[in-house]
């Protein structure tokens, strides 16, 4: 695998030793050396990433958490590596949907009551311009109404019952409102919010952008963080889609929140492809099978943190962990923690032991 490549600044021809200096002692005194997955998945999201254009990698002699650096504007800036999970984040998906009706309040109390870093949620646009959650393109499986859900209005959707498909007891759970759901969770639990088949749905990236900026979850709080705080606070909102082009959209609207790419299928992992990815992503979310040492290496390497979804078994948890995931995400929170509690001591992630390999 390519470890990175020399690109020479706009700005100057070369970084100084004195900046070398600077920046080992700040990172020496910053990053210790046992930190965590949750402090290591923290400060990718804390910190500026840069062009891959503008970047040059990092001497062998820096920290592991440092992967490279980049003079733009004659800033130096530092964009972080995962360093591999003592315990990754758990990412409750669609709420605690595991135990409660996925996409509902009911499953993201579950979720926070269970201990979850981050609750993944699925958003779309409603026929009258109004983001609200669900997962399905139609309303069938997961409500008592019918046809596709983005061609109704909100008052439309407000009124259908999204929970007695799951049981008697979450009969009368609503359609959440984007709106409703930052309000009632933002600043409690961090959030994961996937713009759902943004090509079918115009202007579903300008409208979550617009709900982010008045509940005030814009990302630049996270900077004002301490270091004791949750990990979730160094990156309260992220943003994810399979699409490309709708994440570009967002980021244009709000380059502040930090954003993550869905990857399903092997051909996405090719390298060159990755640091596209990487040029304005933070975090790639791939799917379970795609979970394996080198691949979670190559995304490493590309300046990505790992989320791996969607582990409902102890055994996929363990080898997600093992290969060096820095986050979960899950039907089952409370499971979760205790799958890996109950893993070998002796787990180690082979993306830490073992070089970089194609």
């Amino acid at each position: 695998m390519r470890e990175g490549r020399r690109v020479r600044s706009r700005h100057s021809n070369s970084v100084t030793p004195k900046y070398f200096i600077l920046l080992l002692a700040g990172m020496l005194l910053a990053v210790p050396a046992q930190a965590s997955a949750a402090e290591a998945l923290a400060l990718t999201g804390s910190l500026e990433k840069p062009s891959r254009s503008e970047s040059i990698h990092s001497p062998k002699s820096l920290p592991s958490a440092v992967s490279f650096i980049s003079q733009n504007s004659g800033v130096i800036r530092v964009a972080a590596t995962p360093i591999g999970p003592a315990r990754p984040l758990v990412i409750a998906h669609r709420g605690a949907s595991a135990t409660a009706p996925e996409n509902t309040f009911a499953a993201f109390d579950h979720a926070v009551q269970n201990g979850a870093d981050y609750i993944e949620l699925d958003v779309q646009l409603s026929r009258d311009g109004v983001p609200f959650v669900l997962h399905d393109s139609a309303l069938d499986r997961t409500t008592n109404g019918q046809g596709i859900a983005s061609h109704r209005t909100i008052s439309e959707l407000r009124g259908f019952d999204a929970g007695s498909w799951h049981s008697d007891k979450f009969k009368g759970e609503r359609i959440p409102m984007l709106d409703e759901v930052l309000r009632r969770y933002g600043g409690r639990v961090g959030l994961l919010l996937e713009l759902k088949d943004p090509q079918l749905q115009p202007g579903l990236e300008r409208a979550v952008a617009d709900a982010l900026i008045r509940h005030n979850l814009t990302g630049e709080e996270r900077l004002e963080s301490s270091a004791s705080s949750p990990a979730w606070r160094k990156a309260p909102v992220i943003v994810q889609s399979f699409g490309l082009p709708a994440l570009r959209r967002f980021n244009d609207l709000l380059p502040s929140v930090p954003l993550c790419v869905i990857i399903s299928r092997v051909e996405e992992l090719e390298e060159t492809r990755l640091h596209e990815m990487a040029d304005f992503a933070t975090y790639a979310n791939i799917r379970m099978k795609l979970a394996e040492p080198r691949y979670v290496r190559r995304i490493h390497s590309s300046g990505m943190a790992v989320m791996v979804w969607t582990i409902d078994r102890r055994r996929d948890a363990v080898k997600a962990v093992a290969a060096g995931a820095d986050a979960i995400v899950t039907d089952d929170p409370y499971h979760f923690r205790e799958w890996i509690k109950k893993s070998p001591s002796n787990t180690v992630s082979p993306s830490r032991t073992a070089p970089p390999s194609s």
